[in-house]
């Protein structure tokens, strides 16, 4: 157990080991004890996804979510490159309401060069509500290239929440091994 930048002192957040079920995502991570993991695949776009969330706390409405997409390059409309994964990311979220790039920094993550957009932007509070208020989000996105797949580690939670799980975030994508090479890139 660790304790988490956000928590009162006296809480602490364990973690557990999760893996993969579906072999196009084929990762293993540390994910918070307690949440829930949810594995899909793309009705319309050829991507993989787990995505983590965290139990409902109190009133309903928006949650933190960690999700892991890939996506295999081969069958994509995207070029698979870092550059090409950021900008359709950025094309994405610029049509959310009051959107803003918080940064943009470019790393090194599993030896692969990496881009991290932090952003933020409004959602609707609830799909139900008859009053239209607004909830701040704030995303962090790590995206890179390993061989073929093009990956998504994205952290999202409300902009008041955001600071509460950020190293959880962080410990997630520390923690993220790859269960099978993934195929060699067509560059290669």
């Amino acid at each position: 157990m660790m304790s988490c930048r956000g928590y009162p002192q006296s809480e602490k957040i364990a973690y557990e080991s999760y893996e993969t079920k579906d072999p196009q995502i084929g990762v293993v991570t540390q994910k918070i004890v307690g949440w829930s993991a949810s594995e899909s695949r793309g009705s319309y776009e050829p991507y993989a996804m787990v995505v983590f969330y965290e139990p409902r706390r109190g009133e309903k409405g928006f949650r933190a979510e960690m999700i892991i997409a890939v996506t295999d390059s081969a069958k994509t409309a995207v070029a698979p490159t870092l550059e090409a994964m950021v900008t359709d990311l950025l094309a994405r979220r610029q049509q959310l309401t009051d959107y803003r790039l918080i940064s943009r920094s470019e790393g090194k993550v599993f030896d692969a060069q990496a881009s991290v957009v932090e952003l933020s932007y409004n959602v609707p509070a609830s799909l139900n509500a008859l009053e239209r208020r607004l909830t701040p989000i704030r995303e962090k996105v790590v995206l890179f290239v390993r061989g073929a797949r093009l990956y998504q580690v994205r952290y999202v939670n409300t902009e008041d929440e955001y600071p509460r799980l950020e190293e959880a975030f962080e410990r997630l994508l520390a923690s993220l091994a790859f269960q099978a090479s993934p195929p060699a890139s067509p560059e290669a």
